[in-house]
């Protein structure tokens, strides 16, 4: 199955961008593929962004895609004690 995300973002320079694509989900949930897509997103752009919103098929999902981000920080700041 495929789904269209469309991510809006904006950039610490105060300019907004906005990306769309079809993902194919592949036993993948949406948020998942949209969380994968927006971390594309940072590592291609120059400045620091954040979201703004994340569509999957027109339904709402960025609190979704960020939690996932959440999650993936806070197993770093663990996973990447000195000791």
């Amino acid at each position: 199955m495929t789904v269209i995300i469309q991510i809006h973002y904006t950039s610490i320079a105060d300019t907004d961008g906005y990306q769309k694509k079809a993902i194919p989900l592949r036993g993948k949930s949406p948020e998942q593929a949209a969380y994968e897509f927006w971390k594309w997103i940072k590592r291609e752009n120059p400045l620091k962004v954040e979201i703004k919103q994340v569509l999957c098929e027109k339904e709402d999902i960025t609190e979704m895609v960020l939690e996932l981000e959440k999650q993936e920080i806070n197993k770093i700041m663990n996973d990447d004690l000195p000791f």
